[in-house]
């Protein structure tokens, strides 16, 4: 039986408000998520409704900041099987809306343009879209 000092120890942050919420299976962060309400209501949705296999989880209060930015950063960083894709924000951007942001009519022109200006991928699959900004591409 844990006692007293580890409970308070380890105690979650204040219940409902704007959350970024972790759902862990083996040890293994599988996806992130983001709620403005309460990460247990994203939480019990996902158990009843979902198929995402998880065992635990793990919820950060609201950091501050752009929330979605947030969880994007996230995303990049821990790339969960679960997590598809990113949300619409200002910060970062899939291949295909960076092509037709900046007008790039070909994938030769678009892989030309992210190697001559040293362009970084992040998560395999993003890329920050200040960095086709300082590349002089608009």
């Amino acid at each position: 039986m844990k006692d007293s000092k580890f409970i308070l120890d380890n105690k979650s942050g204040p219940v409902g408000g704007c959350c970024i919420y972790f759902l862990i299976s083996n040890n293994k962060i599988v996806y992130v998520g983001k709620s403005v309400n309460s990460g247990f209501d994203r939480i019990g949705a996902h158990l009843k409704y979902s198929d995402k296999v998880f065992d635990s989880y793990f919820i950060e209060p609201c950091p501050g900041g752009n929330i979605t930015e947030i969880e994007t950063e996230y995303i990049i960083k821990f790339a969960p099987k679960y997590n598809k894709s990113i949300s619409s924000n200002r910060k970062y951007a899939t291949r295909a809306f960076i092509m037709g942001l900046f007008k790039f009519w070909s994938d030769d022109s678009f892989l030309k343009y992210i190697k001559e200006n040293k362009i970084k991928t992040y998560g395999e699959k993003y890329f920050k879209i200040e960095d086709f900004i300082l590349g002089n591409k608009i």
